[in-house]
């Protein structure tokens, strides 16, 4: 069984809005989400957060020829963890907002769909980093994620480091202030 390391992976502001909230000190949030373009081809954000709710970084990837949206939402997943990994961190939570895709990597059943063999892989990176977790949020508590994953039609497979992308930073500040009236 994983550690709670989080009670709780978003707020509520009130009975209408939710919103995201930071982790606790120690442990950083990665927030994913994908974009299918016009052209058939997934757009995928990640962006690293601290408890602070200052950005570690975030990345942009297209992936090409894939149609459904389970197997973006998987991917993402997987671009995140290897992310994760190659900045070896290992006390993180991955927040996205694909029901499905979380629902798969808590059961123990194998998944017989073409994105089984994704969630295999994320699978394993959970199982060897025992602090991390994964979990769903409502799309009011990943809009960074969610919008910006539009966003990497434009600046595709890139990464940012130690700074806040331009093209984020106004919404990293939106969540600041909500985190702060609430």
């Amino acid at each position: 069984m994983k550690p709670n390391i989080y009670k709780y992976s978003f707020r509520h502001r009130d009975n209408d809005s939710v919103h995201w909230s930071p982790p606790l000190r120690g442990t950083l949030k990665i927030n994913v989400d994908a974009h299918l373009s016009s052209d058939g081809h997934w757009s995928t954000w990640l962006v690293l957060r601290r408890s602070d709710e200052s950005a570690v970084g975030a990345a942009t990837r297209v992936h090409k020829g894939v149609a459904d949206v389970v197997t973006g939402e998987a991917m993402v997943l997987n671009d995140a963890m290897d992310w994760v990994e190659k900045l070896g961190e290992d006390k993180v939570i991955f927040e996205l907002d694909s029901q499905i895709v979380v629902k798969a990597m808590k059961e123990k059943a194998k998944v017989r769909r073409g994105w089984g063999g994704v969630i295999r892989q994320c699978k394993l990176f959970l199982d060897d980093k025992p602090q991390a977790n994964i979990v769903w949020v409502p799309r009011a508590a990943n809009k960074v994620a969610h919008e910006l994953a539009k966003w990497a039609e434009h600046e595709p497979n890139r990464k940012w480091l130690n700074i806040t992308p331009p093209c984020i930073w106004s919404l990293i500040q939106k969540d600041k202030s909500l985190i702060a009236s609430s």
